[in-house]
C-alpha cells in the first residue's frame, strides 16, 4: 500500500487549480473576443482550416457584393426600359389621336417625336459611375452618339429630313 503525502496531495491539488484557472481565463478571453487563440501558433492543428475559411468568407463577400452590384444595374435597366416604352406611347397617342380628328400636324408630331429621341437617347447614354449601362463589353463608349451620319443617310432618301 503506497501513501501520498498531504504535502504531496497538497501541492498536486494546487496545481490542478492552477491550470483550471488558467484554462478557464483562456476560455474566458475567447468568449469575450470571439478569438481562439491570439496566434496562428495558438490553433494548432486548425491554421489550415482556419486560413480557409478566412478565404472563403472573403470570396463568399466578393461574390455577393457582384450579385447586389447585379441587382442594382439590372433595376436601372428596367427603369430606363420603361422610359423608352413611355416615349414610344407618347409618340404613338399623339399620331393616333391626330389621325382620329382626320388632321395631322406634320410639326407638333415632328417635335414630340424629337423630343422622344432625345429622352431615348439620354436613357439608352445612361451611365453607373464610369461606365454605361446599355454600352455591352465596350462600357467606357456610349452606345448611341450623334455623328450626323443618320441626317446625311435620310437627306439623300429625303430631301425635307432635316427641315
Amino acid at each position: 500500500m503506497t501513501f501520498v503525502s498531504t504535502f504531496g496531495a497538497s501541492t498536486d491539488q494546487t496545481t490542478r487549480l492552477l491550470t483550471m484557472q488558467s484554462r478557464l481565463e483562456d476560455l474566458q478571453r475567447q468568449l469575450t473576443t470571439g478569438q481562439k487563440a491570439d496566434l496562428y501558433k495558438g490553433l494548432d492543428t486548425d491554421v489550415l482550416l482556419d486560413k480557409r475559411t478566412r478565404t472563403q468568407l472573403t470570396e463568399l463577400t466578393a461574390y455577393t457584393d457582384n450579385i447586389m452590384r447585379g441587382k442594382v444595374l439590372i433595376q436601372q435597366k428596367e427603369n430606363a426600359l420603361a422610359g423608352i416604352k413611355t416615349q414610344a406611347r407618347n409618340v404613338w397617342n399623339s399620331l393616333m389621336g391626330q389621325i382620329q380628328k382626320g388632321e395631322i400636324d406634320e410639326t407638333s408630331v415632328r417635335q414630340i417625336a424629337n423630343g422622344a429621341y432625345e429622352f431615348i437617347t439620354n436613357l439608352l447614354n445612361t451611365s453607373d459611375g464610369d461606365s454605361y449601362l446599355f454600352a455591352g463589353s465596350d462600357t467606357d463608349t456610349a452606345p448611341l452618339r450623334d455623328t450626323g451620319s443618320m441626317d446625311v443617310y435620310y437627306s439623300a432618301l429625303n430631301p425635307l429630313w432635316t427641315s
